[in-house]
């Protein structure tokens, strides 16, 4: 089995060489990004960078091809069944960015992915409230739970008390 470096640098080359329409690829949308990257001095997340481009309309490229990398970086890593969501791919992006010594900042996206081990397999816990039933007042007064307790798991409604 591969190690995880190799692997990573192989999917960086992947998502590098990616078209983003006929004519461009990944590569392309970084050198833009990198020219531009002075502009992402005071964005802490993707969100001040939404603010910043209602403010200035000139930065409107910058969100563009960081839309594409980050479409890219997406569809490459949920191709090898690393399912990472936008907002996570955002935060790591735009701090690769940030940084003024970075020269490869999707290189160094997915070394982070790969340091930080969440390319793992995992799961998510959603907070369940009310079960539905509990909401319209059926099973009132019952005792609604869901427990495997070899596995140290216990599903109940969320209670108000």
């Amino acid at each position: 089995m591969p190690a995880d470096s190799d692997l990573a640098q192989a999917l960086t080359r992947r998502v590098a060489a990616a078209g983003t329409d006929a004519k461009h690829t990944v590569k392309d949308s970084v050198a833009v990004l990198m020219a531009r990257r002075a502009a992402l001095e005071n964005t802490a997340s993707v969100y001040d960078l939404a603010e910043a481009v209602d403010a200035d309309p000139s930065l409107r490229a910058i969100a563009f091809h960081f839309d594409r990398v980050r479409a890219a970086l997406a569809y490459e890593l949920w191709g090898d069944q690393i399912f990472l969501g936008a907002s996570i791919l955002d935060d790591l992006l735009l701090h690769a960015l940030r940084e003024p010594a970075e020269t490869d900042p999707v290189g160094a996206t997915i070394r982070r992915i790969y340091a930080y081990g969440i390319h793992h397999p995992g799961f998510v816990v959603y907070p369940i409230h009310s079960l539905a039933l509990y909401g319209v007042g059926l099973l009132q007064g019952a005792d609604v739970r869901f427990a495997l307790k070899p596995y140290g798991l216990l599903i109940t409604p969320q209670t108000r008390l």
